[in-house]
C-alpha cells in the first residue's frame, strides 16, 4: 500500500542535544511493525516506549529528586548519586534533592520481624532467650553477628532454621460462596504428627444459628430443631491424615463464620476458623434506567425514574444504586474489560468485538484522555483480532463465517472486514492488499440491478435475509464509501448501488431498511438524503424528550414479555438515524434521538446485543465530536427515606458517582441546575428462582431411582 506507506525512520537529533542521540524507534517491536514485517514467534518482543515519566528521559529541574514518588504507603528509598568531580558534568558539589526521602510502593506487606533485639553476654560468652514462635506452619532463618571491642566483628558461618509444627493439624476447604439454602459439604482433614494412633473429637460450631445441619441424603425431616454443634469421633493412623464432612445449609445471607474444633486426649485442642460467603438463591437479573440531563441551553431539568420489581423475586436479592455521570461513552470505557475482550469462535464474534476497540481509541485521542495502559491493551487486542480474522480469508479475498471450512462467502462480514480493517489502519499495520481484495470481491458480487444479495451464512437476519437486499445493499455501500481511497475508484459500485436503492425504497415499510439507507445517502450526499429524513420523521414515535423508531411487533408477540424491553433491531435503526441527523448537522434533532438512546443502555454502557452496541457507540462518538463546552451542574435526587445531591463539573466528568439506596425505593425524582450534559442512571438487580414467562424452552431434570449418598443420576428432559 504505496500511498499509505510513510518514510522509514531515520536518526533524530534534538536541537539542543550534544552528547546524545537516539534511534527512530524505541523498541523492537516498532521496527517491524514500522516495516509491515509481521513476525510469528514464542520469544519476548519488546514493546517499551519510553515516556516523559521515565526516569532518565523527563525533564529534571534544579535541587530535585529524579525518583517519582509513588502514591500510597512507602518506604524510604536511598537515591543513588554520582560522587563529586565523577561522571560527564563533573560538578564540584552535586546539588542535595528537595525530598531526599522518596517512596516506593509494594505490591505486598512485609512480614513483621519477631525476633530482632540486642543483649549483652554473660562473662562466659553465653546467654539464654525465651521467646514464643508465631502461629504460623513454616521455617523461621535465625541470624547473628557479635560485636566485641578486642576481637571486633562475629558472624555466624550459616542461618540456623527452625521448623514450626504442631502435634496434630486441622484443615477446612471451603468454596469462595455458595447460595442460601443450598446443602454444602464441609470436608475437613485432621492431620497427626505424632508416631502413635490417635483419636480426635472433631466439633463444628453453630451458635449464632447462621446454617442448618443436614444429612448425607439432604434430608431434613421438615423439622426446624435448633443445632448449636455437631460433633464426631475420628481416628488417625501414625503421621497421616484422616478426613470426615459435615453438611449444613445456610440460611442467612453474608458472610458466615465456619468454626472447626478438634480435641484429642493428651494433646490439647486445636481450633481453624473461616467465612463462608452465603449469595441469594436463584439467577440475578440486571436492568437499568437512565435519563439525559440537557442543561446546554436550559438552565434547570426535572424529570423522575421509576421502576419495579417482581413479587416473586428472592428475598434480601434486592440491590438497587443510583450513579451520575458527565459523559456518554465513558460508562463503556469504565467496563473497558466487557467490552474489548479476545475473540475467537466465528468471524462474526470476531469483527463484532474489534470495532468498540477503534470507537475507544478514536474518542480518547480526540479527548487527549488515552492512557498508556488502555492504549496497550487495546492495541493488543486489535493486532490480536486481525491476525484471528485471517483465518477466515478464503483465496479469492472475500471472507466467511467459519473461514474455508464454509462453502460459500459471506458478503455481509466481507463488507465488514473491509469497513472495520480501513478504521483499524491509523492503529495497528494492516495489509492494504486485504481490503483492496475484499472490495473486489464485493465488486464482483453485485447484481446488474446495483443490488447485493448475500450468498453465505445468515448471521445478522436485520441485514442478510433475502428480503433485506435493500439493508445489505446499504451496509455494503458504507464499506465503499467510509474508505476515502477506495471512494473514487468505486464510483460505478457506489453509484448503482444508491441507484438501487433510490428505485426501490419507496417499497420498503421497513423502518431498519429505511433508516440504514437514509445514513448511506446522507454519506454519499445523494439528492434522496432528505426524503428519507421526512419519511421517517413520520413514522416516528415520541414521548416526553424522546424520539425513536420501531419495527412494529405481530399481534401473537404482542403479549410477549420480552418484547417490553429494548430490542435489537429498534436501537440499531435509531442509532442509524442519530448518525443521519449528525451527518446533515441538525444536532438539536438529535438530541431526543439520543436521550432515547441513553435510556436503553444497560450499567455497562451498552446495549441489548453486541452489534446494536457498535451502532450505538459510533453514533454517541460522532455526536460527542460535534459538541463542544463542559459541564457544570448540579444534581439532586429525591427518593423515600432520604436525597442526596451529585456535583458534575470538567473535573470530574469522567468519574462515575455512585450511591446505593433502599431497596424499598421504586421512584427517583431528580431536580438539576447548570449547565452541559449528565446521565443519570438507577441500576438494579433481584434474584429469581422461577422461570420467567414465555421461555424460550424448557428443561425438566429428574432425578433416577438408583441414586443413593454416593451416587447421583439424572435423567434431563428438554423442548
Amino acid at each position: 500500500d504505496i500511498a499509505d506507506t510513510s518514510p522509514y525512520s531515520s536518526v533524530m537529533k534534538d536541537a539542543n542535544s550534544h552528547f546524545f542521540w537516539k534511534p527512530g524507534v524505541s523498541n523492537t517491536h516498532d521496527v517491524f511493525h514500522d516495516s509491515g514485517t509481521v513476525v510469528m514467534t514464542n520469544g519476548l518482543i519488546s514493546r517499551f516506549r519510553p515516556t516523559l515519566e521515565d526516569i532518565y528521559l523527563r525533564p529534571v529541574s534544579y535541587g530535585s529528586s529524579t525518583v517519582k514518588p509513588d502514591r500510597g504507603v512507602g518506604l524510604a528509598f536511598h537515591t543513588i548519586t554520582r560522587p563529586p568531580l565523577a561522571g560527564p558534568y563533573a560538578f564540584s558539589r552535586i546539588p542535595k534533592p528537595v525530598w531526599d526521602k522518596p517512596k516506593v510502593y509494594l505490591s505486598q506487606n512485609i512480614a513483621d520481624t519477631w525476633l530482632f533485639t540486642n543483649f549483652s553476654l554473660n562473662i562466659e560468652g553465653k546467654t539464654s532467650l525465651g521467646r514464643k514462635l508465631p502461629k504460623s506452619l513454616t521455617t523461621w532463618v535465625v541470624t547473628a553477628f557479635s560485636l566485641d571491642p578486642r576481637y571486633g566483628l562475629g558472624l555466624m558461618q550459616s542461618p540456623k532454621k527452625v521448623q514450626v509444627s504442631k502435634q496434630f493439624v486441622v484443615t477446612i476447604d471451603l468454596p469462595y460462596s455458595i447460595k442460601r439454602e443450598e446443602t454444602l459439604g464441609v470436608p475437613i482433614v485432621v492431620y497427626n504428627n505424632f508416631n502413635k494412633e490417635i483419636t480426635a473429637e472433631v466439633t463444628i460450631h453453630n451458635s449464632e444459628q447462621k446454617f442448618k445441619f443436614a444429612d448425607a441424603a439432604n434430608d431434613n425431616n421438615g423439622t426446624n430443631k435448633i443445632e448449636l454443634y455437631r460433633r464426631k469421633k475420628i481416628s488417625i493412623k501414625p503421621n497421616s491424615g484422616n478426613s470426615l464432612t459435615f453438611f449444613i445449609t445456610p440460611m442467612k445471607l453474608g458472610q458466615t463464620e465456619i468454626r472447626v474444633s478438634a480435641l484429642a486426649s493428651g494433646l490439647g485442642q486445636e481450633t481453624v476458623t473461616k467465612d463462608l460467603l452465603v449469595v441469594p438463591a436463584g439467577e440475578t437479573q440486571y436492568y437499568s434506567k437512565s435519563l439525559l440531563i440537557d442543561l446546554r441551553k436550559a438552565s434547570s431539568y426535572t424529570g423522575n425514574i421509576s421502576f419495579e420489581l417482581p413479587t416473586n423475586l428472592v428475598m434480601g436479592s434486592e440491590n438497587i444504586e443510583v450513579s451520575a455521570i458527565g459523559d456518554l461513552i465513558w460508562p463503556a470505557i469504565i467496563n473497558l474489560d466487557n467490552l474489548i475482550r479476545l475473540p475467537t469462535a466465528s468471524g462474526e464474534q470476531n469483527l463484532i468485538h474489534f470495532i468498540p476497540n477503534i470507537i475507544i481509541l478514536n474518542y480518547l485521542l480526540n479527548n487527549r484522555q488515552l492512557s498508556p495502559t488502555i492504549l496497550e491493551k487495546t492495541i493488543t487486542s486489535l493486532e490480536s483480532a486481525y491476525q484471528e480474522q485471517l483465518m477466515y480469508k478464503k483465496s479469492d479475498g472475500s471472507f466467511g463465517v467459519f473461514g474455508r471450512r464454509d462453502t460459500n462467502s459471506s458478503l455481509w462480514i466481507t463488507a465488514y472486514v473491509a469497513f472495520a480493517f480501513k478504521q483499524a489502519k491509523p492503529f495497528i499495520y494492516v495489509d492494504g492488499k486485504i481490503i483492496t481484495d475484499a472490495l473486489k470481491w464485493l465488486e464482483n458480487n453485485q447484481a446488474q440491478n446495483g443490488s447485493f444479495v448475500e450468498v453465505g451464512k445468515i448471521i445478522h437476519h436485520n441485514v442478510q435475509s433475502n428480503d433485506r437486499s435493500l439493508a445489505l445493499t446499504a451496509f455494503t455501500l458504507i464499506a465503499f464509501i467510509e474508505n476515502q481511497r477506495t471512494r473514487n475508484e468505486y464510483t460505478n459500485v457506489i453509484n448503482k448501488g444508491l441507484d438501487y436503492i433510490g428505485r426501490t425504497l419507496n417499497e420498503s415499510d421497513s423502518i431498519y431498511t429505511i433508516s440504514i439507507c437514509s445514513y448511506v445517502f446522507h454519506l454519499a450526499n445523494h439528492p434522496g438524503k432528505q426524503g428519507t429524513l421526512n419519511l421517517l420523521d413520520t413514522k416516528a414515535r415520541t414521548g416526553d424528550r424522546l424520539k425513536w423508531w420501531a419495527e412494529p411487533i405481530s399481534k401473537n408477540d404482542e403479549k410477549n414479555p420480552w418484547n417490553s424491553l429494548p430490542r435489537s433491531i429498534d436501537i440499531e435503526a435509531t442509532s442509524y438515524v442519530l448518525l443521519s441527523l449528525l451527518e446533515a448537522n441538525l444536532l438539536d434533532d438529535a438530541m431526543p434521538v439520543l436521550n432515547w438512546l441513553v435510556q436503553q443502555q444497560n450499567s455497562l454502557g451498552g446495549f441489548t446485543s453486541t452489534h446494536d452496541t457498535v451502532i450505538g457507540m459510533i453514533g454517541f462518538n460522532k455526536l460527542v465530536a460535534k459538541m463542544s463546552g463542559g459541564s457544570d451542574l448540579e444534581v439532586n435526587i429525591k427518593f423515600k427515606g432520604g436525597d442526596d445531591k451529585f456535583r458534575i463539573n470538567s473535573d470530574n466528568a469522567m468519574i462515575e458517582q455512585k450511591l446505593q439506596i433502599s431497596n424499598d425505593v421504586r421512584q427517583i425524582n431528580v431536580t438539576a441546575q447548570g449547565r452541559g450534559l449528565a446521565i443519570i442512571r438507577v441500576n438494579y438487580r433481584y434474584n429469581t428462582n422461577v422461570t420467567g414467562p414465555w421461555p424460550m424452552f424448557t428443561l425438566d431434570p429428574q432425578v433416577d431411582k438408583n441414586t443413593n449418598q454416593h451416587h447421583l443420576q439424572l435423567s434431563i428432559c428438554t423442548a
